[in-house]
């Protein structure tokens, strides 16, 4: 049974129903926070665009600080003019967050006995290899699958990228400020991402999540 390295296995409801002679192997679980520190997934959310109704949902993922701006600031444009600059009080250090996720990825280097954490430290300054906070690109499935699979046994070809992104999803922009931040040369406002079939760059996006939510 393949169970990746999340603290959910340990409350999983049906875990009681695993046989005994089962044999679970943990994988690990490919995610980076600091690009994306206002990410709901790794801070407050944003209740109201949670339960927004709309079918399909324009947005898979949820800003805390554009939710808490909301409240502060009722002009959609001031908000954006805010969110833009982020002279913010009380605003998350995404640099300090970046310190938690270099020991925390270096740590699953060593449990798991893989490269795979140095390798998204060396690399995800000058290479898109997350499209969001918990959402790895072909390079980095491909890393996984060549440390999975020898584990269970399976010897022979890769899936070719194109197979590995034949789910693709809508990517989150990184904030340009956080991008200079943090010393990521690929991403500035001048960043196309894509979204429901198109692309879209930072102010498009950032512009069009205040419009939907309100």
């Amino acid at each position: 049974m393949l169970v990746q390295d999340i603290s959910n296995f340990d409350g999983y409801p049906l875990r009681a129903f695993i046989p005994e002679r089962a044999e679970i192997v943990a994988f690990p679980c490919l995610r980076l926070a600091s690009p994306w520190p206002f990410d709901s997934q790794n801070g407050p959310g944003d209740a109201q665009a949670r339960d927004c109704d709309a079918e399909p949902p324009v947005f898979t993922h949820f800003d805390g600080l554009l939710a808490r701006l909301r409240r502060e600031v009722p002009d959609a444009e001031a908000r954006y003019q805010a969110y833009r600059s982020l002279a913010v009080d009380g605003l998350v250090n995404f640099r300090r967050m970046h310190q938690f996720e270099e020991r925390r990825l270096r740590g699953l280097d060593s449990r798991f006995d893989c490269t795979i954490g140095q390798f998204i430290l060396d690399n995800f300054r000058t290479a898109r290899l997350l499209c969001a906070t918990g959402q790895p690109t072909p390079v980095l499935y491909r890393l996984l699958l060549q440390w999975l699979l020898p584990r269970l046994g399976i010897a022979g070809d890769y899936p070719d990228d194109g197979f590995l992104d034949a789910a693709a999803t809508d990517e989150v922009p990184v904030h340009p400020a956080v991008a200079r931040g943090l010393g990521m040369s690929w991403a500035d406002e001048e960043t196309a991402y894509r979204f429901h079939g198109g692309q879209i760059r930072w102010e498009g996006y950032v512009r069009r999540y205040i419009e939907h939510f309100g």
